[in-house]
């Protein structure tokens, strides 16, 4: 597991860390050897800045001063290489398929610069390779056939290659019946059917969820249940996928909107909010939409944070 970590941590550094990196790791031996080579004049230097007493005349000090300018040297390169906390680059989807209020309103849930950088992407920019730039990529609203068509098979498995090395997958309403292995056009990256797919588009309101125990320790909200914004999002259920096992269930309907022509009864105790790994990624998949609410927008916020695997102020 550590192994992977590393692993999906080092294939997404930009180009520029990735030659810090390894001009650290090669710069960092020579640095040594120099050290040791003078430490005389070293050693009296640090003792004439950063000290009142001088105890470089000694050949234990001067080792100690030595040593002090090496790890300095060390720890000052690895602190910019792997800064404890970093911004999250996000990707957003934007093409056929995703409706351009969904895109905005991502955006807005993610608007403290401090923690995330934003760029629309299209399918064409995923095809072409470009999601290696980013941490996380979002899928909005609109509709998840359409997506996965304007995507095409090389699209698609560019996002699957994207999580599977580490990346990780956001996907609201559309972008969540994307990411299920339930569709011949489904990415099959989070192990989820979709419940009662012969009325999918059930009707839209306003519709409660029921935090599982999971969901509120993952949200870290105190309430049980909230009132979200619903738009014929998918009732997720576990799947039954040998290659994809991985799934846990944050939030639940408690109750249901049942319109042209949907059966009552179906829709309560399905799944709104389901996550998994993939591979070294991370999926959630979001069936209502908490990026319509700004006070809602946190729910949002937090899953990028997760997703990304990295450290947060």
């Amino acid at each position: 597991m550590i192994f992977s970590q590393l692993w999906a941590y080092l294939t997404h550094l930009n180009f520029v860390r990735k030659c810090l990196l390894c001009f650290s790791l090669i710069s960092c031996p020579i640095w040594i050897l120099l050290c040791y080579l003078s430490w005389y004049h070293l050693a009296g230097f640090l003792s004439s800045t950063f000290y009142k007493f001088s105890i470089a005349k000694t050949k234990y000090g001067m080792k100690m001063k030595n040593l002090t300018v090496t790890l300095f040297l060390v720890l000052f390169t690895f602190s910019f290489i792997f800064p404890q906390t970093s911004k999250i680059h996000v990707a957003i989807f934007e093409d056929i398929g995703a409706h351009k209020h969904g895109t905005e309103n991502v955006s807005l849930s993610l608007a403290d610069s401090t923690i995330f950088t934003i760029q629309v992407v299209s399918a064409e920019d995923i095809r072409a390779g470009r999601l290696k730039q980013f941490d996380v990529l979002v899928e909005p609203g609109g509709l998840g056939s359409q997506q996965a068509k304007s995507l095409e098979a090389s699209g698609l498995e560019e996002i699957r290659n994207f999580v599977k090395r580490g990346g990780g997958y956001l996907g609201i309403c559309a972008g969540a019946y994307l990411s299920t292995n339930f569709y011949k056009w489904s990415l099959g990256i989070l192990n989820a059917w979709v419940v009662d797919r012969e009325h999918w588009n059930r009707g839209s309101g306003d519709i409660v969820l029921q935090l599982t125990p999971a969901g509120k320790d993952f949200f870290e909200v105190s309430f049980d249940t909230i009132v979200v914004q619903y738009n014929q999002g998918p009732l997720l259920t576990p799947g039954v996928s040998d290659s994809v096992t991985d799934y846990t269930s944050l939030a639940k309907f408690k109750s249901e909107i049942a319109e042209k022509g949907a059966p009552t009864g179906v829709m309560i105790g399905t799944d709104a909010i389901g996550m998994g790994e993939f591979g070294a990624g991370r999926v959630i998949s979001i069936s209502p939409h908490f990026e319509k609410r700004a006070e809602q927008r946190y729910f949002i916020s937090k899953a990028v944070k997760w997703l990304s695997h990295k450290k947060t102020k």
